[in-house]
């Protein structure tokens, strides 16, 4: 197996690992526990494709570099916005880490946690209320318009259930 396969196995492997997860979590009424997971999981894969990203900002140099270096200076240019929005998802996420943690453990010591009557303020020091309204339900959650706030015109079209192609330039009929 070449170095190409290989990479291509591992991402496609990854790939339905979390379109599977996306699915599971999509058909059940998960737990705190499993809110917990997921999110942590989410945190985690975020950081991995971080560090994908870096590692792509590191090597297109080399594969690139003098040959083309328009191509270069726009896939470095997206690659880093990229990894950027990677980071910033996971720093987004840090508080509902910690919020699951929580009440994932006092779940399982069966305790319950303090309900908080009256608004709070959260790290940036805004009012947030104490039980905030559900505004959407998750069938309504389908687009990734709906969840994201980048302009979905930025974004390019994806089909997440369809596995990465194979980039076998060496040998195209593989």
């Amino acid at each position: 197996m070449s170095d190409l396969d290989t990479l291509h196995e591992h991402l496609n492997q990854a790939h339905a690992e979390l379109v599977s997860a996306d699915q599971q979590l999509a058909t059940t009424s998960p737990r705190v526990a499993e809110l917990d997971v997921a999110v942590r999981g989410a945190v985690a894969t975020s950081t991995a494709l971080a560090d994908l990203v870096t590692t792509l900002i590191r090597q297109a140099p080399r594969t690139l570099g003098h040959t083309h270096p328009q191509t270069l200076d726009e896939l470095l240019a997206d690659l880093r916005a990229m990894h950027g929005c990677l980071i910033t998802g996971t720093l987004l996420l840090a508080p509902a880490c910690d919020d699951l943690h929580q009440l994932h453990t006092h779940h399982q010591q069966g305790t319950t946690m303090p309900t908080e009557e009256t608004p709070t303020n959260d790290l940036a020091d805004q009012q947030r209320p104490a039980h905030p309204e559900p505004t959407t339900t998750n069938h309504q959650l389908r687009r990734p318009e709906d969840t994201l706030e980048a302009n979905p015109a930025d974004i390019a079209d994806q089909d997440h259930e369809q596995p990465l192609p194979h980039p076998d330039y060496d040998n195209p009929h593989h």
